[in-house]
């Protein structure tokens, strides 16, 4: 089992109301596995994302990667699991630095990691994105929203994680390009073994990647299971989603 998330919870408190974004949230992840988790706007996605990767304290609840409890890791430990846990943003111009060039962003978490470009396999992952040097050297204003996101890949893949967190990275992205990225990144996590958490709200695109699904509701699970019971045993709040695509 590569990940293990067990009865997590999550919860803010404002003038003395708790207000839970996440309530006893329980599934797994093994070792190359895809999933894909889907819900509403506000249903605690990407809470649940920013929780995993430790960049959001959980309120109750443990998350174990391996077999380590990672709920309150050292910074050591933190920094290790960056590694090992990467997270990739919906908005791919936010996550670089406006004044550094694509390929000084990347080269930068090589060197924070003390990996070369050639032991990065820097070079095999340029070309299965369809990227070049003349795209790197360019600041994040100066390419398109593909260009931006398939970097955003590149940054992650990079150091060789063990798990993809993709935080409803094809958003902003018209349909031919959505398509294509959630294909690279496919084939990508197929070939190297990795495992990927696919956050959405685009059940089309959901379905297509992933063979199992996770839906939350207002911070809870409705649905947990493979894409096809998903399509022929829907709950009453995945009917409504699956209708919305009529």
């Amino acid at each position: 089992m590569l990940l293990s998330v067990n009865h997590l919870t999550k919860t803010y408190c404002a003038r003395n109301n708790i207000t839970y974004a996440l309530k006893n949230i329980s599934f797994s992840l093994d070792k190359g596995e895809k999933l894909a988790l889907i819900g509403e706007s506000g249903s605690g996605k990407t809470t649940l994302a920013r929780t995993i990767c430790l960049l959001s304290p959980a309120t109750g609840g443990q998350i174990f990667f391996g077999d380590t409890a990672i709920t309150g890791a050292s910074k050591k430990e933190k920094r290790r699991l960056c590694r090992d846990i990467r997270l990739i943003s919906q908005n791919p111009f936010l996550s670089f630095h406006p004044r550094y060039t694509l390929s000084d962003s990347i080269c930068a978490v090589l060197n924070n990691y003390g990996l070369s470009k050639t032991a990065a396999e820097l070079p095999q992952l340029m070309t299965e994105l369809e990227l070049n040097e003349t795209v790197l050297r360019r600041y994040p204003h100066e390419v398109s929203g593909g260009e931006c996101q398939r970097a955003a890949i590149l940054r992650a893949l990079c150091v060789k994680p063990q798990l993809l967190i993709c935080d409803e990275i094809t958003e902003s992205l018209d349909l031919p390009l959505r398509a294509s990225v959630t294909h690279l990144l496919d084939r990508l996590c197929c070939s190297r073994t990795v495992a990927c958490i696919f956050i959405t709200h685009d059940i089309r695109t959901a379905l297509r990647f992933a063979p199992r699904v996770l839906v939350l509701k207002e911070g809870k699970i409705d649905f947990s299971g493979s894409a096809r019971e998903f399509l022929s045993c829907p709950t009453v709040y995945t009917k409504e989603l699956l209708m919305s695509l009529i």
